[in-house]
């Protein structure tokens, strides 16, 4: 059990670093030293890294490590129009659960 929520804290960590660019398309990233990087084991970074390779965000080189998938404009685009399909109508779902007494503690945010 332990184990496994280290993973999962790694897959979020890493996921992170893939969005905000510290991961960066093309390189290539052992477990070692993304280890060494998040304090933990290799196990747990080669797991969250399996993780990510089935789900297309990195493709495993062998004996190397992981390599982040470059992503072309219009792959890029396609991604901004779904995550803009799905994200869109859910703030509007929620915006809607806010009582409007805390809509003038909120306008300033």
């Amino acid at each position: 059990v332990q184990r496994s929520s280290v993973r999962g804290q790694v897959l979020v960590a890493l996921r992170a670093a893939l969005v905000t660019g510290d991961l960066r398309p093309g390189v290539v990233y052992s477990a070692p030293v993304l280890a060494e990087r998040f304090g933990v084991s290799a196990t747990p970074v080669r797991e969250a890294m399996q993780q990510l390779a089935l789900e297309g965000a990195v493709e495993v080189v062998p004996n190397r490590g992981f390599r982040v998938v470059e992503r072309g404009a219009r792959e890029l685009a396609e991604l901004a129009e779904v995550r803009s399909l799905i994200e869109v109508p859910v703030v509007l779902r929620l915006a809607r659960t806010v009582p409007a007494e805390r809509w003038a503690e909120l306008r300033p945010l």
